[in-house]
């Protein structure tokens, strides 16, 4: 269950145990639960954030500006975009926009107004690479120099470490090691009916990009298995 509203779910969640089923939740978790398997969120939000901190420096970028989406309905979410814009204000980026957008066509959408006001943008972190795959297609279509541009998404999709891979703009992903994660939702949902532990596990997640090209392949090699 990924629990969008936990406090809507919890008669359902009641009346479930009540039966014998178990209850686990993914990405999010609810008082009661019989386990959880997710990600560490704030975790993605820093790797993303400091990959373009290094990249500002590495290129000697001033007055950096910065678009970050958010998906603010869902706030369990939100260390993927507030440890964006902490670690940035900490560095000297500004953060000149800061806008829902968590698949890509709202992330194209956001990405096209903003660089419409900013057209100096450099810099666009998607709280999912959804987003960030949408904000490249604007980047593209509004003729930007994609060489003087961080695009960053989260969570280490197909397309997302594809456009990794291709160079350019897309510069790095938040990568959640999806084998890891599919193999701890089967694996949590027997202990937890078996009854023995552990029932609950984050699944680790890392910066992928062309400067360890190894693990770029690794992760992109998940897919097609």
């Amino acid at each position: 269950m990924l629990p969008i509203e936990p406090t809507a779910l919890q008669p359902l969640q009641r009346q479930a145990q009540a039966q014998g089923i178990k209850w686990l939740t993914y990405l999010g978790k609810m008082d009661g639960s019989d386990g959880f398997v997710g990600f560490d969120h704030a975790q993605s939000g820093q790797i993303v954030a400091q990959a373009a901190v290094d990249w500002v420096k590495a290129n000697d970028v001033r007055d950096a500006k910065a678009l970050v989406t958010t998906l603010t309905p869902l706030p369990s979410l939100s260390p993927r975009w507030t440890e964006v814009t902490r670690i940035f204000a900490e560095n000297g980026i500004d953060v000149v926009a800061e806008q829902d957008a968590a698949d890509q066509t709202n992330g194209l959408r956001v990405a096209e107004t903003v660089l419409q006001q900013y057209p100096d943008l450099d810099i666009i972190i998607g709280m999912a690479d959804d987003a960030a795959v949408g904000a490249l297609h604007a980047i593209r279509l509004a003729g930007a120099d994609a060489s003087k541009m961080f695009v960053g998404g989260q969570d280490g999709s197909l397309e997302g470490l594809s456009a990794v891979n291709d160079g350019g703009a897309y510069r790095a992903s938040a990568a959640i090691l999806i084998n890891e994660l599919g193999a701890n939702i089967v694996d949590l949902a027997l202990n937890a009916v078996r009854g023995i532990e552990p029932s609950s596990a984050y699944t680790p997640t890392v910066l992928a990009n062309k400067a360890d090209q190894a693990l770029l392949d690794k992760l992109l090699e998940n897919y097609a298995d």
